[in-house]
């Protein structure tokens, strides 16, 4: 059977990664090998060099990701050249005991990926918006929030800052508004010209990143 080999890319330090375990949490169409002293991922597929097999361990190494904060890129291993290497820092990780090969859908493998691109966000407000993505690809149920002596239910609470955040103006809908009253600030959608503001939605960021994986956890 054909196989499309690709390199293992770190920081430039030895890989911090229980290899054994890392086979143990891959389908058993991908293998981990050693070559001229680099970690290489073998994956069966149709064809020598086949990029649909990019897409298939990207969402591998998304998990791995999410599972450890070990950071991995795979480099397709090409007969006369390599694609443009794309390093990215590692951190010391474990895979929790019990793992095992994961069943995908279309919603986790975007949810991770989104994980990814959230852990690299340097804004918190863009990083809000990239959590609350995961959130929404759960289908969860946003219980109505018309109350602002109490505080709305998390997931509500995650979908008014997502409002708030990407639209611009007057806030006109009930539960917005509400929200607002329970920030104790005006009826506005956010400017990012008012400190205060983006600092108070800010805040919330570290809350949002909690209830995405929560949801992340659950679907694993």
């Amino acid at each position: 059977m054909p196989v499309t080999t690709f390199r293992l890319l770190h920081d430039g330090e030895s890989l911090d990664l229980d290899l054994t375990a890392f086979q143990s949490i891959l389908p058993s169409s991908m293998t981990v090998v050693g070559r001229d002293g680099d970690f290489c991922i073998e994956v069966n597929t149709q064809r020598e060099e086949d990029a649909c097999a990019q897409f298939h361990l990207a969402r591998e190494l998304d998990r791995l990701f999410f599972l450890t904060g070990v950071r991995v890129k795979a480099e397709m291993c090409r007969r006369t050249v390599l694609s443009e290497p794309r390093f990215a820092w590692s951190v010391h990780g474990s895979i929790p005991s019990g793992t095992t090969p994961q069943t995908w859908n279309y919603a986790l493998g975007v949810q991770l990926r989104l994980w990814a691109l959230a852990c690299e966000a340097v804004d918190p407000l863009a990083k809000i918006i990239l959590l609350y993505q995961i959130i929404e690809l759960s289908a969860p149920t946003f219980p109505e929030y018309l109350d602002s002596a109490r505080p709305p239910d998390p997931l509500t609470e995650c979908k008014l800052l997502r409002n708030l955040i990407v639209h611009t103006g007057d806030v006109d809908g009930r539960q917005l508004r509400t929200y607002c009253a329970y920030l104790n600030v005006a009826p506005l959608m956010l400017d990012r010209t008012d400190n205060a503001y983006v600092e108070l939605l800010s805040a919330k960021c570290s809350f949002v990143e909690q209830q995405a994986k929560r949801v992340l956890q659950n679907a694993l």
